[in-house]
C-alpha cells in the first residue's frame, strides 16, 4: 500500500482524529509519482495545517454569531421566532425567506419580515437585495464571500454574559444538588 494512503490511520493513531477518516487519502497527487519527497509531504502537511486553521476561524465565527443572538434575544422585549432562526442559521446560514418559512413553518411575508428584523439588529446581512431573490447570511459569511468589506480596527468584544442567566444557572445547579441530595438518602434507607 502505497504511503499516502495510510495518512488517516497515521493520524488517527497519532490521536488527532478519534476514527480513520478516509477523505483524508486523496493527498497530494505528487504522491503518486514520487512518494517519499519530503517536498511533497510538508507542501501536504501545510495545506492541512491551513485547512484546520481556516476551519476553526469558521468556529470562533460561529460562535461570535450564536452568541450575537443570544445577546438580541435577551434583550428584546418580543424575540418572537429570533431563536428558531438562530437555530436555523446555524445549520444553514445562507438563507432567504421562501426557506425559512419552510423551516420554520411562517409565511413567506413573515419569514422576510423576520430576516429583515435579524439584519436591522446586525445579525445578518442582505447578501442579494433584489426583491424575487433575497438571500441573507451571517456577517462573517458575507465579507468572506464578498457581499461586504471587511472590519477594519479592533474586532469587537464578544458581548458579556447575562447576570440573569448567570443566575438561573446558579439556582438550576442549588436545586439539582439538592434533589440528589434527597435521591442519596432515599436510596441509603433501602
Amino acid at each position: 500500500m502505497a504511503v499516502w494512503l495510510e495518512l488517516p490511520l497515521l493520524l488517527h493513531r497519532m490521536g488527532f482524529t478519534r476514527n480513520p477518516l478516509p477523505i483524508l487519502v486523496a493527498g497530494d497527487k505528487a504522491y503518486r509519482l514520487a512518494p517519499n519527497d519530503p517536498g511533497i509531504a510538508r507542501r501536504f502537511l501545510r495545506k492541512m495545517n491551513n485547512a484546520a486553521t481556516d476551519g476553526l476561524t469558521l468556529l470562533d465565527a460561529m460562535e461570535v454569531d450564536r452568541l450575537r443572538f443570544g445577546q438580541a434575544i435577551a434583550e428584546a422585549r418580543r424575540p418572537g421566532s429570533l431563536p428558531l432562526l438562530a437555530a436555523l442559521l446555524t445549520s444553514h446560514p445562507v438563507a432567504s425567506p421562501t426557506r425559512v418559512a419552510e423551516e420554520l413553518g411562517l409565511t413567506i411575508s413573515g419569514a422576510g419580515k423576520l430576516l429583515k428584523r435579524a439584519a436591522s439588529l446586525g445579525l445578518v446581512v442582505e447578501a442579494e437585495a433584489r426583491h424575487n431573490w433575497q438571500l441573507y447570511m451571517p456577517c462573517d459569511l458575507a465579507v468572506r464571500f464578498g457581499f461586504r468589506a471587511a472590519p477594519r480596527g479592533r474586532p469587537a468584544s464578544p458581548p458579556p454574559n447575562s447576570q440573569k442567566i448567570d443566575e438561573a444557572l446558579a439556582s438550576f445547579d442549588a436545586e439539582l444538588a439538592a434533589f440528589e441530595e434527597r435521591v442519596a438518602t432515599f436510596e441509603s434507607r433501602r
